[in-house]
């Protein structure tokens, strides 16, 4: 009797810890880093940070000499880092560089490499990403919605960027993987390289990827996408500040388009556009 009785106590034991240890694991926060790159983006900071409070452990921010106020609002939020360095112009070799390196000497389990216009968005990220992990998946991958909205909403407290627009399309992006977005999110501790063309839109990871393609994240290109104005004015912007490497290799040449053919673009983003904010409630996420 008394043996039976100790199997009995021993086995609820067992089965009260266990309990404890699966629901440990599955509450327990994700570390999870961001790396991306800065240049005069105060513009959309305000909205960008509302996303990477929902995940981001540390976020290291690499600034090509900003002048807008944009390092001094990143400086604000103790875990943010601001790495300075400096090119003439917007380089997309460097910054591949970056993208492909600026990772590798630190430890989390998952890192997001993106650019500052990328975001990520779902109520399931940890969830997801732990499933990426007991089952070995070592890449995300998500559908990538841009922004082509009639206006830049104003920044309003509690209120996601995506919640605040009703305007994107489905952007092909990814050169491997149409109609998938650009790999982001990886465990650092399954890849050694991720191999990024200029731009990011060609991975090759090493040493093998595992994909995981989840229904349940999405990315967020803001892809100047605030207005037809906004876009001509930004991609004026953005050619007058390209590197003469850019240029003469033809990185980046659209960003050269006149108003009338960066207007007849920007109307065939919206001919074809979908409400996201329909599309995450049809989900139920």
């Amino acid at each position: 009797m008394t043996f039976f009785f100790f199997l009995q106590v021993n086995q609820t034991f067992l089965i009260v810890w266990l309990t404890f240890l699966y629901l440990y694991r599955n509450t327990m926060n994700m570390k999870i880093d961001l790396y991306t790159l800065c240049y005069n983006e105060m513009d959309i900071l305000p909205f960008v940070i509302d996303y990477w409070k929902r995940f981001v452990s540390k976020a290291y921010v690499f600034d090509n000499g900003s002048t807008d106020g944009s390092i001094e609002y990143l400086k604000q939020y103790d875990w943010i880092e601001v790495i300075p360095f400096k090119t003439e112009g917007q380089n997309d070799y460097v910054q591949a560089l970056i993208k492909n390196n600026c990772w590798k000497s630190f430890k989390a389990d998952f890192v997001c490499v993106c650019d500052m216009d990328e975001l990520i968005y779902s109520e399931d990220l940890e969830k997801e990403l732990q499933y990426m992990k007991d089952n070995c998946y070592n890449v995300l991958g998500t559908k990538w919605y841009a922004l082509c909205n009639d206006t830049k909403p104003p920044y309003t407290e509690g209120k996601l960027l995506h919640e605040l627009c009703d305007k994107f399309y489905m952007q092909d992006i990814n050169r491997t993987h149409p109609h998938l977005g650009k790999f982001m999110i990886f465990d650092p501790n399954r890849i050694r390289d991720m191999g990024y063309s200029v731009g990011c839109h060609i991975a090759n990871p090493k040493p093998l990827m595992k994909l995981y393609v989840s229904d349940k994240v999405y990315s967020i290109h803001i892809n100047k996408g605030f207005g037809v104005d906004y876009f001509c004015a930004k991609r004026k912007k953005m050619n007058d500040n390209l590197s003469t490497e850019n240029k003469n290799n033809g990185l980046c040449f659209e960003y050269g388009f006149g108003d009338e053919r960066n207007k007849e673009e920007y109307l065939s983003y919206q001919a074809n556009c979908v409400n996201l904010n329909d599309i995450i409630k049809r989900k139920g996420r």
